[in-house]
């Protein structure tokens, strides 16, 4: 059963510092589910994007193919309407995150 995530929650996971915007009224799942992973499903995607392209040159990708990479993951279930910037740049510095 996905977690239940407020404003407050994402602050000690570092999304607020990121930029990402969330409604403290609004409340939204991260799912730890690995087979239904949303846009701010960092951990999981980085994880997958790890497993699937272990040699891709992470520092150098553009934000359009790491988007890309990312709605083709097969475990990856979100509009991709529902990205931006912020939210591919938190994904790029956790891969780097990741491989360090």
């Amino acid at each position: 059963m996905a977690e239940s995530v407020d404003a407050a929650d994402l602050k000690s996971v570092g999304f607020a510092t990121l930029g990402v915007q969330v409604s403290p009224w609004a409340p939204f799942s991260l799912s730890g589910d690995a087979k239904n992973m949303k846009w701010l499903d960092i951990e999981n995607i980085v994880e997958a994007l790890e497993e699937k392209f272990p040699d891709e040159d992470i520092i150098n990708i553009r934000f359009t193919e790491l988007k890309k990479k990312v709605l083709g993951l097969e475990q990856f279930d979100d509009d991709d309407e529902r990205c931006n910037e912020k939210i591919l740049e938190a994904i790029q510095a956790a891969w780097i995150e990741e491989r360090s």
